[in-house]
């Protein structure tokens, strides 16, 4: 999209455990208000009086979030491949909570995903993905997502953006 945003000065942003950007502590949980905080001293260090926000896929939410939070700050708010920040019944919170905190408790930071080819990651990524989506788009995302190693690919992101919401 770059190419199209050439009147604008834009920062693209890559969260904490995203990309190529470092993991949160180990003991960090990864609540979508945590990335909320990001956003807006991401906008305090750069001095504006207000944005833009342009998001995508979980970006999206964060944007939404961020732009209702901020109102005074965020003029405009655009969304691709977004949904809403999803939520339950209140009923369902103290089990939530609990599978949120299962799930945490089990995990091994030490462990990584690892692929033995590329052509593996493009393939898990097309099999686990709910979304329909090209082989030419999982491989291109998969190139990004992952880097070689001597054992194999590896998954730059942090296993926990997979991890049930405690909220």
């Amino acid at each position: 999209m770059l190419p199209y945003l050439d009147s604008v000065e834009c920062v693209a942003v890559d969260l904490p455990g995203h990309g190529e950007s470092a993991h949160r502590n180990a003991d960090s949980l990864l609540h979508y208000v945590d990335y909320v905080r990001d956003i807006k001293l991401m906008i305090d260090a750069l001095n504006w009086p207000d944005c833009h926000l342009l998001g995508h896929s979980m970006g999206g939410a964060l944007s939404l979030i961020a732009a209702s939070t901020l109102p005074e700050t965020v003029t405009s708010l655009a969304m691709i491949d977004s949904l809403h920040p999803l939520s339950r019944d209140p009923h369902q919170s103290p089990a939530m909570l609990r599978r949120a905190v299962d799930q945490f408790t089990a995990w091994d930071p030490l462990r990584e995903t690892l692929f033995p080819s590329l052509k593996t990651a493009v393939r898990a990524r097309l099999n686990a993905s709910p979304f329909p989506q090209s082989e030419q788009s999982a491989r291109l995302l998969m190139e990004y997502a992952t880097e070689k190693t001597a054992t194999g690919y590896r998954l730059r992101s942090d296993a926990r953006l997979n991890f049930r919401s405690a909220l």
